[in-house]
């Protein structure tokens, strides 16, 4: 028994190091083909998000989905999104409908706030922190490699500009606005410290209007831990998501 032990350690140490992932590999775009064979899913689905849930087709590759060119190297990390949620029904998120919020910031700020107006709100106070905070708006360029008929939907957070050419997207942003939490340090006009807050109340309002029926274990988690502080609660959102989501 000995013998044999030690006569298949080589072939087990050459199939861990030199053929678990070639193998790995085949078994995830077998299993990615028949999915798309018996549930008619298409390659797009596993890049650009339809907000529904558990669709099961994360699969791990080698594929290279986009390349991301920038001019200089960032100072910080950079995040891409290409899908933002609004409201959780059926398993599946809606796309994200900011005229809600338009109109909930018009209710408690004004008769009327039109969606331009809200954007102008948005590029003033933008400006203000860029300029105090002495930042400087950074360039990224987005080229998708799957096909080049796919027009690229993954942006940065806090847009400035954006513009297509040749099948690739360039953005303009400011990646430190992620990290400004403290407001209050900062010199605003009255008028744009009042709709920060209207802004903000509105929000508050439309993405805690949760149906507490439509998701029973997360109610139990909340109600588990009771918190009111928001610092405890995002502290333990983080924890949460440290603990439990995996990246593939």
């Amino acid at each position: 028994m000995l013998v044999l032990c030690i006569l298949i350690l080589p072939v087990g140490l050459f199939t861990s190091n030199y053929l678990q992932k070639p193998l790995s590999d085949q078994a995830n775009r077998l299993e990615h083909f028949l999915h798309e064979t018996f549930q008619g899913q298409s390659g797009d689905d596993r890049i650009l998000s339809s907000g529904m849930v558990s669709l099961g087709n994360n699969y791990a590759s080698d594929e290279i989905v986009f390349t991301a060119q920038m001019e200089t190297k960032p100072k910080s990390n950079i995040y891409l999104k290409n899908f933002t949620g609004f409201l959780y029904e059926e398993n599946q998120w809606s796309q994200d409908d900011a005229t809600r919020q338009i109109d909930k910031v018009g209710d408690l700020y004004a008769s009327y706030l039109s969606p331009y107006q809200y954007r102008n709100y948005q590029a003033r106070i933008r400006n203000a922190l860029t300029d105090q905070l002495d930042m400087e708006s950074q360039t990224i360029t987005i080229l998708p490699e799957q096909k080049t008929e796919w027009d690229t939907t993954l942006t940065p957070y806090d847009l400035l500009t954006q513009w297509n050419h040749n099948q690739s997207t360039t953005y303009s942003f400011y990646p430190e606005l992620d990290h400004v939490q403290n407001l209050d340090s900062l010199d605003l006009e009255e008028e744009l410290e009042q709709f920060i807050q209207y802004d903000q109340s509105a929000a508050q309002r439309l993405y805690q209007s949760v149906d507490m029926d439509a998701l029973p274990r997360l109610a139990k988690l909340v109600e588990d831990n009771p918190k009111t502080d928001l610092n405890e609660i995002t502290v333990f959102i983080v924890k949460l998501l440290e603990n439990y989501t995996e990246y593939t």
